[in-house]
């Protein structure tokens, strides 16, 4: 019997539709096989990817291990403003020797130039035009109080006498602006330089809630403390005796011949950050009475480099210990017994300090 034109459009409907779902199927399958392949491939490089890092990491382990410099220690500096005495966080840095100017300390003494240089912040330097972010923030917070306790007095002052009911909406909802912020500069970290500048963009919950923007953080420029110390001691302590100086009377380079004396066992720990000396100790009263009870850092004299000549030139000769209790002289190809005397009395260039064990102790 013959179909219906009806009858045909349906059925060729229907042969078209499951070819489109077969196509669709067909397609499907062939993404996820793709997908799988690629999990597969992404998969086999992750596992290459952290084979080798975790080989990199043991031949750079390694490596470190077998070239672990006995000279390598880290340094501490840090700034504290003269207004608010707030402390910026310690940036570290390291160091393979500590290089003493001595023309400027009126001194003869190798603490002295140590104390002058990393005594934290009882000998500290002074700075000025030193931007702090901290006194702008305690500045903002002092006019944003005062502005809300004179608001909260004009609220009260209006509630008595049962006026202005608008007005004094308009100042509640100032005030609940003035608290708002209050309540965000507290919690403000003045050291997180991202933070801050999040804090200075405009705020578009605030204007959706009605209210006004943020107050701006402008850091103000005054004078600050730099204090150095000493984080992590090397080994091998190194420390040269800066005697080459620009001279400004005569505008030339000479050389300090000052004697400079150095102790044979010398303790450390004074000048280190967290020991009987640290960043938060501002005076020496407080750094003398908190000393008394915390273990001493030695450090024994093994070599004293000498420079014979002027600023210009001249020829190094060393000091070097041999026994517990014997020195030689070691110039070029001459090697001559001295004693602690002769080397006390030497102009000292370098010296070289071993840091004590437990048995030399």
């Amino acid at each position: 019997h013959p179909q219906s034109f009806g009858e045909e459009v349906a059925e060729h409907a229907t042969i078209k539709s499951n070819s489109i779902i077969d196509a669709t199927n067909d397609g499907e399958t062939e993404y996820n096989q793709l997908q799988e392949e690629k999990k597969h491939d992404d998969s086999t490089h992750m596992h290459h990817q952290l084979s080798n890092a975790k080989q990199t990491n043991r031949e750079e382990g390694t490596t470190a291990h077998q070239h672990d410099n006995p000279f390598d220690g880290w340094l501490g500096s840090t700034i504290k403003c003269t207004k608010c005495l707030h402390i910026r966080p310690i940036r570290s840095s390291p160091f393979i020797c500590l290089s003493l100017p001595i023309a400027t300390v009126r001194s003869e003494y190798l603490d002295d130039f140590l104390a002058s240089e990393y005594g934290g912040f009882s000998t500290a330097e002074r700075v000025s035009d030193v931007q702090c972010v901290a006194c702008a923030i305690k500045e903002k917070l002092v006019e944003l109080e005062d502005e809300a306790m004179l608001l909260s007095g004009a609220i009260a002052s209006m509630g008595r006498r049962n006026k202005g009911k608008k007005d004094q909406a308009g100042l509640e909802s100032e005030l609940v602006s003035k608290n708002r912020h209050i309540d965000i500069l507290k919690v403000l970290d003045a050291d997180d330089d991202d933070e801050i500048q999040h804090h200075n963009e405009e705020d578009i919950s605030f204007n959706i809630a009605g209210l006004v923007g943020l107050p701006k953080i402008v850091p103000i420029r005054g004078d600050a403390y730099k204090a150095t110390l000493i984080m992590r001691p090397p080994k091998v302590l190194c420390i040269h005796v800066q005697r080459r100086h620009f001279d400004m009377a005569s505008q030339r380079m000479i050389k300090i011949s000052r004697r400079v004396h150095f102790p044979e066992v010398l303790d450390l720990s004074k000048y280190c950050a967290y020991a009987d000396n640290s960043f938060e100790n501002d005076c020496e009263n407080e750094c003398i009475a908190k000393s008394t009870d915390w273990p001493k850092l030695p450090y024994r004299l093994m070599s004293v480099v000498e420079h014979l000549g002027s600023a210009f030139g001249g020829h190094y000769q060393t000091y070097r210990r041999v026994r517990p209790e014997e020195w030689v002289l070691v110039s070029d190809e001459s090697v001559v017994p001295r004693s602690w005397k002769d080397v006390q009395t030497c102009e000292a260039y370098m010296l070289l300090y071993e840091e004590m064990t437990t048995s030399d102790k």
